[in-house]
């Protein structure tokens, strides 16, 4: 690391949080994991429960006068107009945010809601209230706050609560280290702590990119909520950090929840459910991108060639490397083997759609099929020989991947830093003989992960 670099980061590095003192372990229950859901239009009722927070918002409102708020952030020497801070004469690719996404500590969100605020997120969890933030000692007023999750993961302000935090909803251009929104995840259906950012990393060294994941100790008016994660928003930041272009549509692909808040509809590329994607970021075209993907699905079919018709509308090359990983990290409540936590991207350098994984708290799930069940795109190039030959051949790159990725490794530097402050979480939903069996399953996944897929697959995985 440059030493210029070095100095700034240590200059603008935030204090580190100390876990709270005492704290008995008063949950005791196994796992919390509420699998119990109901679904419509004959969809599969077995499976997990929340697709995850709700990452859809307004963009950046931008060319609105300054407030006189506040928004420098630590670290904030330059804006070179790309909406991402960087300290000119070091590295034009610098991203001061990369200090929350490490796991060289846990940062503080002390978030201040007004008694009205709090009432509201009672009653409406939904909807933007306005609050005061302070993350790591740097204050940010007058962001947009409301709670996250859906049937699984929500929980409500007298619970551990999982919060969206827009930073620049009533605040035109407001970031914190060029971040424009914060999503503070509860972890209640991640018993291990750290399977996101686990599976996240294997995406990335696969090219595919995949949200960055930090944790955050949560307090709500002083009181505590407990360790959460802080996982990157796919917006039109996270876009710029993976795309050349980042002025192209993104879909939100999760589940969509009924009238009656007690059902769900499951998204994917077909005529019943295509119409209900949100548009996240880029422009409307009244779903004009999907629908074409959907008419490429559905005209392939039967015809004895699906990578051509495909390939004119989908980047086929990153949906096998986004198909392989979600197979190899058992993602259950993925794309490939439930329609669900997905994003979509048209690039517009090429007009091809890129799907992004999301919320993967029930990766590695021992019960996760190597064979896709639902996701079209998946479900199709497995059945079609030309296209499963290239998916084998994409998993055998991935099997010589992840042992350079050091995973186990990775492991020990998380459960390290994360266990003083699960000991102590006063919300924590499950008992800590539960969370150390779940994360030594999960060294045994990565230990193992290659030989069963090499012995489902009959390909020499890694060896």
């Amino acid at each position: 690391m440059p030493t210029l670099l070095f100095a700034l980061l240590l200059a603008c590095s935030p204090a580190t949080v100390t876990p709270p003192g005492g704290g008995a372990d008063t949950a005791g229950a196994d796992g919390g994991v509420d699998t119990a859901i109901t679904t419509d239009g004959g969809a599969d009722t077995a499976g997990p429960g929340d697709g995850g927070a709700d990452t859809a918002g307004p963009g950046d409102g931008g060319g609105a006068a300054d407030t006189g708020a506040d928004t420098a952030a630590p670290g904030d020497t330059g804006d070179t107009g790309d909406g991402v801070e960087h300290v000119p004469g070091v590295d034009p690719d610098y991203d001061p945010s990369d200090v929350l996404f490490t796991l060289d500590e846990v940062h503080s969100l002390d978030i201040e809601l007004g008694t009205d605020a709090r009432a509201a997120l009672v009653s409406d969890p939904y909807t933007f209230v306005t609050a005061n933030v302070i993350v790591d000692g740097h204050r940010i007023d007058d962001v947009g706050i409301r709670l996250a999750g859906k049937l699984g993961s929500f929980r409500t302000m007298d619970q551990k609560a999982g919060f969206k935090i827009d930073l620049d909803r009533f605040v035109a251009g407001q970031t914190y280290l060029g971040l424009k929104r914060i999503v503070a995840k509860n972890l209640v259906q991640d018993s291990s702590y750290i399977h996101e950012r686990i599976a996240f990393q294997i995406y990335e060294a696969m090219g595919v990119a995949a949200p960055r994941v930090g944790y955050l100790w949560v307090t709500v008016n002083g009181q505590d909520y407990g360790l959460y994660a802080d996982m990157e928003a796919v917006d039109d930041r996270f876009l710029s950090r993976a795309y050349a272009d980042p002025t192209g549509n993104l879909y939100d692909g999760d589940y969509v929840l009924n009238e009656t808040g007690s059902s769900y509809t499951l998204l994917d590329f077909n005529t019943t459910t295509q119409q209900l994607m949100n548009l996240d970021e880029g422009t409307d075209v009244d779903h004009a991108d999907i629908r074409a993907v959907t008419r490429a699905v559905d005209r392939a079919l039967g015809t004895g060639d699906w990578e051509t018709p495909i390939g004119a509308v989908i980047d086929l090359d990153h949906h096998l490397r986004f198909m392989s990983v979600e197979l190899w990290v058992g993602q259950y409540d993925g794309y490939s083997n439930y329609t669900n936590n997905y994003r979509v991207y048209f690039d517009p350098t090429d007009g091809l759609a890129r799907l992004h994984p999301w919320d993967h708290d029930w990766a590695f799930y021992s019960s996760s099929p190597l064979t896709p069940q639902y996701g079209r795109l998946s479900v199709y190039c497995y059945a079609d020989a030309a296209c499963k030959a290239d998916y084998l051949a994409t998993m055998e790159t991935l099997c010589e991947t992840v042992p350079e990725l050091n995973l186990l490794d990775e492991v020990d530097r998380a459960v390290e830093l994360l266990a003083p402050y699960i000991e102590v979480d006063p919300r924590r939903e499950m008992s800590l003989a539960t969370v150390g069996s779940y994360q030594a399953s999960l060294r045994s996944w990565i230990a193992h992960r290659n030989e069963t897929v090499a012995a489902t697959y009959g390909i020499p995985c890694g060896a």
